[in-house]
């Protein structure tokens, strides 16, 4: 499993070799606060990478959802390949460091069966949190503005301060 996979699940009912249905956890750059715009981008993307490769994704549901006292995404989506119609629930979860997908998965005839599993272990997840407002401000082109703005203030005032001590030193000798 590469550093990327955080955990990988199936399950394989006795005396079948398909697999009933999979979940996985999948490490994410840093998302930053989910909301409704941030969520919908992450869906654009996904859609369009997956008709790129030739599938299409049908969006049923989309939602905010908290999970571990932070706001995370969840959408259920089917794709079908070669005939099979699967169904997932996922869900995208912020980090301090990283953020977390966690894909579930089962066969469209199976997925509410397995739905109330799905929910519960996402639930149960722990160690998702929220950027500070100060963090999530850094990460939008505003506050790199202002981010730019203030470490130019700070060289400015150092630069500044520099100056005025050569000044001072200059005229007392």
């Amino acid at each position: 499993m590469s550093d990327r996979y955080l955990a990988y699940a199936v399950d394989r009912p006795a005396g079948r070799d398909d697999v009933a249905a999979a979940f996985n956890a999948i490490r994410l750059p840093k998302l930053g606060r989910i909301d409704e715009a941030r969520l919908g981008r992450m869906l654009e993307g996904m859609v369009s990478k997956a008709f790129a490769e030739g599938l299409t994704i049908d969006v049923i549901d989309r939602s905010l959802v908290e999970v571990s006292g932070a706001t995370a995404g969840r959408v259920t989506y089917e794709v079908v390949v070669e005939g099979e119609q699967t169904r997932y629930l996922l869900y995208v979860l912020p980090g301090l460091e990283h953020g977390v997908a966690l894909t579930y998965s089962s066969g469209a005839d199976d997925f509410a069966r397995y739905q109330p599993v799905f929910e519960a272990s996402a639930a149960g997840t722990r160690g998702v949190r929220e950027p500070s407002a100060l963090a999530q401000l850094f990460q939008t082109d505003e506050g790199h503005y202002l981010l730019g703005k203030m470490t130019g203030l700070l060289v400015g005032i150092l630069l500044a301060g520099f100056l005025f001590v050569r000044v001072v030193r200059g005229m007392s000798r």
